[in-house]
């Protein structure tokens, strides 16, 4: 969970929106994205269609800065 704080050792928590997601189950979306991320830095992905994430918005709100 994205927190503002980090350690050397930090992974990035990463909120992708697309919907070239749509129609994938939520393990192949995070296996697609992670296959285009560079292998050296540790990722936490989420992968999400335009209305998927209008929905989840209010859930990660809290959470993280949304722009």
């Amino acid at each position: 969970m994205a927190r503002g704080d980090y350690l050397l050792n930090s992974d990035i928590d990463l909120i992708i929106v697309t919907d070239r997601l749509k129609g994938l189950k939520p393990w192949e979306r995070t296996a697609k994205l992670r296959r285009m991320a560079p292998e050296d830095v540790g990722l936490d992905i989420l992968g999400y269609t335009e209305e998927e994430f209008q929905r989840a918005k209010k859930y990660l709100e809290p959470m993280v800065k949304i722009r």
